[in-house]
């Protein structure tokens, strides 16, 4: 199971002994990627850059993905279906 988990770009598998370091980590995780685009952002206007509008939209960066949309993410780097349960090891 690890090796297929492995073989998606970007994926992270981690386990935790407790829930609070679980969530921890997520907002750890949440932190770095909000700093990498305040870091990239700051250096596009340092080289003269200017918003087009101060209207913030993330549309074109993030989505809402559900239980779903992860699967069939898996499915299409995997090329076959992954239970969800299965591919967290609770069976």
């Amino acid at each position: 199971m690890l090796e297929q988990i492995h073989e998606i770009p970007g994926a992270c598998h981690m386990r935790f002994k407790t829930e609070v370091q679980a969530k921890a980590f997520i907002e750890d995780w949440k932190e770095s990627y909000a700093e990498v685009w305040r870091r990239e952002a700051k250096q596009a206007l340092d080289r003269g850059l200017r918003p087009r509008d101060m209207k913030v939209s993330i549309d074109g960066i993030l989505f809402e993905a559900d239980e779903d949309d992860v699967v069939e993410d898996l499915e299409k780097h995997l090329g076959k279906k992954l239970e969800l349960d299965e591919l967290c090891g609770r069976v």
